[in-house]
């Protein structure tokens, strides 16, 4: 059950955080080509309530994705409001992981996100809550699955530089602020107006922005940088809809150049 009072709670590697008694509910269901894929929204909608009103918690809203496939991120717009809305101290309740998703990857980046930002995690069907302590040692583990999967594209970059100069081909897809010069088979070139933004991420990250980016040299959140991308209309990483604080995070942890990573020859 999760504790309903404000009392302060360390989760592993953050500062404290003083729980503010507000919930945000996530339900999704599958279109209906898939059968078989859990409660439905209504179900999912008083099993949240139920377990909130137990737990003393106030639900502002609950979050609700459709018909909607949960093995990726991309299209389910409730899902990406959810993760600009949750602040510091709120809580995020799900009937079961398999609402947020079904993939391992995206499960990392979803609750790694919501970590980092000091929300609450709650599922109540594996009864899992983040501010347990004894969740830490799982918490821990994500943390290191998130560092891992960061350095996964990387290392991809530099086997498909290493390929091109052996192989002539590339292998996987570049990440952002890179793209293939002629299409499969060729050399990783830069994208000028992705490095553009990958500098930028890394200056309003990091409180050091000129002129627009200025900000008083205060460091801004990847929700805030989220939402400043959005704002000005830049366009989102391929396959994306929008900016969201995982993408931005992607990018800002991804900002050494690969070529010097130990890679020989950086990309053209």
């Amino acid at each position: 059950m999760i504790s309903s009072d404000t009392n302060k709670s360390k989760i592993p590697g953050r500062k404290e955080v003083e729980w503010t008694g507000k919930c945000y509910g996530y339900i999704r269901i599958a279109p209906k080509s898939q059968a078989n894929d859990g409660p439905s929204l209504d179900e999912q909608t008083k099993m949240i309530t139920a377990q909130s009103q137990l737990s003393k918690l106030k639900i502002i809203r609950i979050f609700s994705d459709d018909g909607i496939s949960g093995l990726t991120m991309d299209d389910r717009p409730s899902l990406v409001e959810l993760l600009k809305t949750a602040e510091r101290g709120d809580t995020v309740m799900v009937f079961a992981l398999d609402r947020l998703t079904k993939t391992s990857d995206d499960a990392i980046t979803i609750i790694y996100n919501f970590l980092t930002r000091g929300c609450r995690i709650y599922m109540i069907e594996e009864k899992f809550d983040s501010s347990n302590k004894s969740c830490r040692s799982v918490l821990e583990f994500i943390e290191t699955l998130a560092r891992l999967k960061v350095g996964t594209i990387p290392s991809q970059v530099k086997i498909a530089l290493s390929s091109n100069q052996e192989k002539k081909h590339s292998i996987g897809r570049p990440p952002y602020g890179w793209k293939l010069a002629n299409g499969p088979g060729s050399d990783l070139v830069e994208v000028p107006e992705e490095q553009e933004i990958r500098t930028r991420i890394r200056n309003l990250r990091e409180g050091t922005g000129v002129g627009v980016d200025a900000n008083d040299g205060k460091e801004l959140s990847y929700d805030a940088i989220a939402k400043v991308f959005v704002k000005e209309g830049i366009p989102p990483p391929r396959k994306s809809k929008e900016w969201h604080p995982a993408a931005i995070r992607r990018c800002y942890l991804q900002e050494t150049p690969v070529w010097d990573r130990g890679v020989n020859s950086k990309p053209k």
